[in-house]
């Protein structure tokens, strides 16, 4: 069915050589419209499941950037809540540095007062 797609006059001549052996014109007119009925409905199938598989791909494809959009999504949160922390810890640190500057301060004061 190559040559009915690529030249349909060489496959109307040489289906009607191959059936017209002993037969009348409308009988070969009759099988040739058959046979092209046949592959026309083949071709249709053929075009159907491409189709189907088409639609698959695309499904698979649109799920496929969804996870990939979810994924990334995550990643974003986890640095957000990495970056949080980080301050947090940094926050406690300074508070921390301040208070033990702050508890120095006033022993040295107290230290200093003592001794005077």
């Amino acid at each position: 069915m190559f040559l009915y797609r690529t030249n349909k006059n060489k496959f109307y001549i040489r289906a009607a050589i191959y059936l017209g052996k002993a037969k009348t014109g409308k009988q070969v007119c009759n099988k040739l419209q058959n046979l092209i009925t046949k592959y026309m409905s083949e071709s249709a199938n053929k075009t159907e499941k491409e189709k189907k598989r088409l639609k698959f791909e695309q499904e698979k494809e649109k799920e496929k950037l969804k996870f990939e959009r979810e994924k990334w999504e995550h990643e974003k949160e986890m640095e957000k809540e990495k970056l949080n922390l980080d301050l947090e810890k940094y926050k406690l640190e300074l508070d921390h540095k301040l208070q033990l500057e702050l508890k120095t301060k006033e022993l040295e004061l107290k230290y200093k007062n003592n001794i005077e």
